[in-house]
């Protein structure tokens, strides 16, 4: 009997998937997840308090570019990213076009009226795709 849950990524790399099944099955034991966890980088609670956190550390910092999922659990870091000045490559969701990845910095959003709020939603950020796509 396998202790993972399938999702359309299931199948690929078992380790990954026991992996998965036990984050997503603590996630939901802990209510931590907001909204259904399965099959996707969820959504949690704390998350803008762990991009503030991850922003306190040496690494970020010295970071001058962010990579980022399009996932709205990193919505708190793609904003934070911006807000520091530096660059930020988001991969377009699901990794559906040729130029997967949009390349957004604060300063040209700026001078294109776009606000870094919406920027750094995975919608937002879509919208801006493919100028600086990757």
């Amino acid at each position: 009997m396998s202790n993972t849950m399938p999702t359309e990524w299931s199948g690929h790399h078992e380790a990954k998937d026991r992996l998965r099944s036990q984050v997503w099955t603590a996630l939901q034991a802990q209510g931590a997840a907001l909204g259904n966890p399965v099959g996707h980088i969820p959504r949690f609670a704390g998350a803008e308090q762990a991009a503030e956190r991850l922003a306190t550390l040496p690494c970020w910092s010295r970071a001058r570019v962010i990579k980022s999922n399009p996932d709205r659990a990193q919505e708190p870091v793609r904003l934070r990213a911006l807000q520091d000045g530096k660059q930020l490559y988001m991969a377009v969701p699901r990794l559906t076009k040729p130029r997967c990845f949009v390349a957004l910095e604060a300063a040209t959003l700026a001078q294109q009226g776009v606000d870094l709020n919406v920027a750094a939603t995975n919608r937002g950020g879509d919208a801006l795709w493919p100028p600086g796509g990757v």
